[in-house]
């Protein structure tokens, strides 16, 4: 997997050139590409968002090596700024303006799945999916962003107490080919979401 930032057809360049620009800055070999605005018949934790950020181990392995406490403001200050204007720009600020439609319209518990996400790889090589989602604050949003890189970073350093280390071995198939995060709002965190145990739930509050 490379570094790139993937967008449907129609996401104009105003939009993305801030981060495009700040990933050049700061040297972050970022690929661009287009794709067609397709229908998806999927859950929507697993559909592409409009906006998929996919962060390679390249661009893991600098900020590994920080051993300050800041080694985000160190190794990527202006792309993570650009990063977090641009997510507070989609769900908040302009978010009337984006509207993705899912197969069949279903009713799904947040829309806000299918407009951004990011992805990188766990240690063992597997891909991991940050789903952002509607309803936080631009201050959690850009916590968000920050938490986010923070917790990718953590978990590469090699320990086994990382949230995502851990909440593999909490899923119900911790052999699973993409492992989801969601953002906490109120403990400002990600954790990791098992779709398998909410689907489940759901099956057992239907039964009659």
């Amino acid at each position: 997997m490379k570094s790139a930032l993937v967008y449907i057809d129609g996401f104009g360049d105003e939009l993305l050139q801030p981060l495009l620009i700040a990933a050049r800055a700061e040297r972050i070999d970022l690929e661009t590409r287009s794709r067609r605005n397709e229908v998806m018949a999927t859950a929507e934790w697993y559909v592409v968002p409009a906006v998929a950020l996919y962060l390679a181990k390249p661009f893991i392995d600098k900020f590994l090596a920080k051993a300050s406490d800041d080694f985000i403001g160190i190794t990527y200050p202006k792309f993570k700024q650009a990063l977090q204007r641009l997510v507070k720009r989609l769900y908040i600020q302009e978010r009337s303006s984006f509207r993705i439609s899912a197969a069949g319209r279903k009713k799904v518990s947040d829309e806000g799945a299918w407009l951004f996400g990011v992805y990188s790889l766990e240690r063992s090589g597997r891909r991991i999916k940050f789903i952002f989602g509607d309803g936080l604050s631009e201050e959690q949003y850009a916590t968000a962003v920050e938490e986010l890189l923070r917790t990718i970073r953590t978990h590469h350093l090699g320990g086994l107490n990382d949230e995502i280390a851990q909440g593999i071995g909490r899923l119900v198939d911790p052999t699973a080919s993409e492992i989801l995060l969601m953002f906490h709002a109120e403990k400002g965190k990600w954790f990791v979401f098992d779709p398998v145990a909410r689907l489940k739930e759901k099956q057992r509050r239907e039964e009659p």
